[in-house]
């Protein structure tokens, strides 16, 4: 069946945002060699507020007091503790494992979406999120190396950001439907600001950046992830989920570890037969959540 255009432009979208958001990983671990955790996430949320600050601080005006509500959950449970937990979690964890993990978002979205927003059940979209979920065990299990796979507890951080997405998809969809994309992106960063702000000048982060080697290309790094990965990434992305559904904008978690893995070649990573299976199941996923 051809598609019509409207479909091919969401489709478009669904890659800018996996390249975006792709790039992201190995951005944090650029900056993780030089700023602690917290750090990145505050400077991540400062820097996308001022990005986007001269361009809709004017559309504030619109919101409603009933936005409020809505426009918290995303900011907090949305972005900055996702914010927090990817750099803490890609302390111990490689930049491209962690983008694998991260598809277990449209898992969390099916079942918070049935369970809490009154997502209708289909059994396509199930199914699409199993198949792309069977390619993310491909994806970490690296087999015929006679190795066992080690527990690695600091994964359990990405799988609780994952959630966290997960949750911030499904309250766009069903709460913020009516905000523009680029407002809503600027409320939400603007509500953490402050506590962002107020911890960021509780750290050595003047220091870092003065006095560590690396520290002033580290923070360009981050300035990157805020400016595209962060603050444009979640305009596009808000963008994707008003004009589709909440399941189809999380797929890009399925298409994000290809973009990830990019980069994790350039950076010295191998790559083994299992990944490329695991990522043409992902794909597969993303083709069945989208129907």
């Amino acid at each position: 069946m051809q598609k019509s255009p409207t479909q091919w432009q969401n489709f478009l979208i669904l890659g800018l945002v996996s390249l975006v958001w792709g790039s992201s990983f190995i951005l944090i671990k650029k900056g993780v060699a030089v700023y602690s955790p917290l750090q990145i996430a505050c400077l991540r949320i400062i820097l996308s507020s001022l990005v986007f600050l001269p361009f809709a601080w004017k559309q504030l005006s619109t919101l409603k007091r009933k936005d409020l509500a809505p426009i918290l959950w995303v900011g907090w449970i949305g972005s900055a503790i996702p914010a927090f937990l990817f750099p803490l979690a890609q302390t111990h964890t490689d930049s491209a494992v962690a983008s694998m993990l991260n598809t277990f978002v449209p898992l969390n979205v099916f079942i918070l979406g049935l369970l809490f927003f009154g997502v209708k059940f289909k059994w396509n979209k199930l199914f699409g999120v199993l198949l792309g979920l069977s390619g993310v065990f491909f994806l970490l299990f690296n087999f015929g190396s006679g190795q066992s796979m080690n527990f690695n507890a600091y994964a359990l951080f990405i799988l609780l950001g994952g959630i966290c997405y997960a949750t911030s998809v499904n309250t766009v969809k069903t709460y913020a439907q009516h905000i523009h994309p680029l407002t809503l992106t600027l409320a939400a960063f603007l509500s953490a600001m402050p506590i962002a702000l107020i911890l960021l000048l509780t750290t050595d982060f003047p220091h870092r950046l003065s006095n560590v080697d690396g520290g002033g290309m580290a923070f360009f790094y981050i300035f990157l992830l805020a400016a595209l990965g962060t603050a444009m990434a979640n305009v596009i992305f808000f963008h994707l989920t008003q004009r589709t559904n909440a399941l189809f904008a999380s797929s890009v978690t399925y298409l994000i570890p290809i973009v990830a893995l990019f980069w994790g070649v350039l950076d010295g990573e191998i790559i083994g037969w299992n990944h490329l299976v695991g990522l043409s199941l992902a794909l597969c996923g993303v083709y069945m959540t989208s129907r």
